[in-house]
């Protein structure tokens, strides 16, 4: 009897060392984006705290839409994360499950885009993440290649805070000016091209990418339905379509 007190007394001994052992280990805590961009006071801002987030990826590019970047969304809004990769979408999956592991990075803040990244060492607010670095920050979680449901919101309640957000707008259509033209200007080469979509009432600006797979196509004259994120553009917010998501109404 006293044999098996003994053994019993060394196994609970050392269940308790293990569990003493794993909290030391499990030491990351998880946080909102909107948390994160919180801890960015100034420009540029060092990420001390053993923190994560966990998201969506809602923009990269694979279809053009953005370059060497990937935009994240959780239910309390979106951040870019920049990466030096030619190739994105070979390593991070548009509209995958991912853990951003946030500890050593940067964030900056541009105006009203907040983005993750390396150290500063030129003007910009963070470098790029190195491509093969990434995968020690980034975590694929989940490929559901399933793009999760927008935020619905109209011209009029797009404003600095919903920047990097993933978003729906509804009931839009090219102003007069730009009918009949295609989505990217043209001088010798396409040009990144600011147009303007009204809802009757309110102009919404949509960024469109020069190296974007609808760049060439004719801007669309009927009302219809635009899906992607608020960028942050020439100093205010702009639209800038994900996937090609334009919904003839």
């Amino acid at each position: 009897m006293r044999e098996i007190v003994l053994h019993i007394s060394l196994l609970l001994l050392l269940l308790g060392v293990g569990c003493d052992n794993a909290s030391d280990v499990t030491k990351q805590q998880s946080v909102s984006i909107a948390y994160l961009k919180s801890l960015c006071d100034d420009s540029s801002v060092r990420i001390k705290q053993d923190l994560y987030i966990e998201g969506c990826v809602v923009a990269n590019d694979r279809y053009g839409d953005i370059d060497k970047a990937i935009v994240i969304n959780d239910a309390s809004g979106g951040i870019e994360i920049s990466i030096d990769c030619p190739k994105v979408e070979e390593i991070i999956k548009l509209y995958s499950d991912v853990r951003v592991n946030c500890s050593g990075l940067y964030i900056g803040r541009e105006g009203a885009r907040f983005v993750i990244g390396h150290e500063p060492t030129d003007r910009y607010v963070v470098d790029r993440i190195p491509e093969g670095e990434i995968l020690n920050y980034v975590n694929m979680l989940c490929i559901t290649g399933t793009p999760p449901q927008p935020t619905t919101m109209s011209v009029s309640e797009i404003e600095p805070s919903s920047v990097m957000r993933y978003v729906h707008v509804e009931s839009l259509r090219v102003i007069d000016e730009e009918q009949g033209q295609m989505w990217c200007d043209t001088t010798t080469t396409l040009r990144n091209t600011l147009r303007h979509f009204t809802d009757g009432r309110d102009t919404l600006p949509v960024v469109v990418s020069r190296g974007c797979d609808h760049a060439t196509e004719v801007i669309p004259s009927e009302w219809c339905t635009l899906i992607g994120i608020i960028d942050w553009y020439d100093r205010r917010c702009a639209l800038r379509i994900i996937a090609q998501q334009i919904l003839i109404q």
